[in-house]
């Protein structure tokens, strides 16, 4: 009874930190340390998806994409809407927090349970026996989501990414260490079971560890609702995005098979890896920093922008750069066998780059309180890549690939104008935003490019990549830091401010004033 509230007295005692602080500061390091987060998870899961790549058949990854389209689907009900709104909100007290956890729990049970119903249903609909026994082990990491959604949300919301990297990293590692021993001993598809459950059990009992809150035996109507007013258009609108983000797994499933699903599967992993380091380190901080801004919309816009320029000067080299070094990257990393996941890579690289001004603007539009505006664009977009896939399935999984960058080349615009339109963000700040990185961008594309053209047919696969890699890079940051030195300066001068300082919500509430 007595730990939830010493975890909020903590949570609201005022900071100590230095007042000549600043929200750049403390943006900065929570991008480092959201960074760090994302970094370290994705390198040990990518890590142990090469090996499991060279150990099982395409057709196991085919099957646990079909059983994770299902259970993304679901999580979204259980990790969003409430748990969403707890980062959201400007003030949170105590009776927040336990409706927020406690409703969690229930709904992750009541969810595992429909899972047990639904799996051989699902299961017969694919035409995939296997898959009813993986859905309900599966059905497991549900009811550990719901202990764990709403102490990570609180350390979202407090800033706390230091101790959420430690998380991930322990999660990450004891996952993949029993998917590895698994696999060696031949389980083929049930290793990646085995991971993902040892993954979310390690994880819970981390991030428990590593919270001094305590929810109590209590849920009071009133702040339920509360939550729950601003979560439905959330989960709505997170419904609307896996739908999008998955209806491409299901329809090649059904169309296709489990191994053409691991082919593209495999493809769109190394992507997925991708986006949630660059784009999900971004907007991971951005939330709760432009939560915190919602009453002031000149600085919410300002901040925006910043925001927006260093994702796009993150994200562009990246996921364009992969477009051009897939032929050599995927045989020497994944091995031979899986080479008709290159051009899948490549379009969906390209397709990755689209996505910064969406995922940016999304962000903003949560953190404004206006989640409503936000789903009607993924309805949008949505209701074109679902049609589009289903249009063009039957000619394979790089035809999907194609639908995926069609439909993020021309949300990029429709987003831009609805920004414009609900927050008054005009297309010259989003241009002025972007010149730098699209100028860095042409020099990457420019140089690569010419690469390709006189690559002499004797030199190494391996050396090839390397060489690709560093003059690629070599032409985006010279090109970026001689056009926009200022965003470097300013970049460095938040990191020599105090980078190992773990900023607290109150340290930047407190510090919005030295914007």
């Amino acid at each position: 009874m007595t730990g939830g509230k010493r975890g909020l007295e903590h949570q609201d005692q005022p900071s100590k930190a230095d007042p000549g602080d600043n929200l750049r500061v403390h943006t900065v390091r929570g991008v480092f340390w959201s960074g760090a987060q994302r970094t370290g998870g994705q390198a040990i899961a990518l890590a142990v998806f090469i090996v499991l790549s060279r150990l099982l058949e395409p057709s196991a990854f085919g099957l646990i994409a079909l059983a994770n389209g299902y259970l993304l689907v679901v999580l979204v009900f259980i990790e969003q809407g409430v748990n969403q709104a707890i980062v959201q909100r400007k003030d949170v007290s105590a009776e927040h927090l336990d409706a927020a956890f406690w409703s969690s729990v229930v709904l992750a049970v009541l969810l595992a349970g429909l899972t047990l119903l639904l799996a051989n249903p699902i299961a017969r609909l694919f035409g995939e026996p296997t898959l009813e026994p993986l859905l309900r082990w599966l059905s497991l990491s549900l009811v550990l989501t719901g202990l764990r959604a709403t102490q990570t949300a609180m350390l979202q919301r407090d800033l706390r990414f230091r101790a959420l990297a430690v998380r991930t990293a322990s999660a990450e590692t004891v996952g993949g260490a029993i998917a590895v021993l698994m696999a060696l001993a031949g389980l083929g598809v049930w290793s990646l079971v085995g991971q993902a459950l040892g993954r979310e059990i390690a994880g819970s009992i981390a991030l428990w560890g590593i919270s001094s809150w305590r929810p109590r035996l209590k849920v009071e109507a009133a702040p339920l609702r509360d939550l729950t007013r601003f979560g439905t258009p959330v989960v709505a609108d997170r419904l609307v995005a896996v739908l999008q983000g998955k209806a491409d797994d299901m329809l090649i499933g059904l169309v296709l098979g489990a191994t053409a699903l691991g082919y593209y599967s495999v493809g769109y992993r190394l992507l997925s890896y991708l986006t949630q380091l660059v784009t999900g380190t971004v907007q991971s901080v951005a939330l709760p920093v432009l939560s915190r801004l919602q009453a002031d919309l000149e600085r919410l816009r300002r901040v925006f922008i910043i925001m927006l320029e260093y994702l796009a000067l993150g994200a562009f080299p990246v996921f364009v750069g992969i477009a051009f070094v897939a032929p050599e990257l995927v045989p020497l990393v994944f091995g031979p066998r899986w080479s008709a996941s290159i051009p899948v890579m490549q379009v969906l690289a390209l397709a990755g780059a689209a996505k910064a001004l969406p995922i940016a603007t999304s962000t903003v539009f949560l953190a404004a309180g206006k989640p409503a505006i936000q789903l009607g664009l993924n309805v949008v977009t949505t209701s074109l890549a679902v049609i589009g896939f289903a249009v063009v399935v039957p000619r394979g999984i790089v035809a999907v690939a194609l639908v995926h960058l069609l439909v993020n080349l021309l949300a990029a615009p429709l987003h831009a104008v609805v920004l414009r339109r609900s927050l008054g963000v005009p297309a010259r700040r989003l241009a002025a935003a972007l010149h730098v990185p699209v100028a860095g961008l042409l020099l990457l594309g420019g140089v690569l490019f010419i690469m390709e053209a006189v690559r002499p047919d004797s030199v190494m696969p391996i050396a090839w990549l390397v060489l690709k890699v560093a003059l690629g890079a070599a032409a985006y940051l010279g090109g970026t830091f001689v056009l926009g030195r200022s965003l470097f300066t300013r970049a460095r001068g938040a990191l020599a401010d105090g980078l190992l300082t773990s900023p607290s919500a109150q340290a930047v509430e407190g510090s919005l004033e030295g914007l």
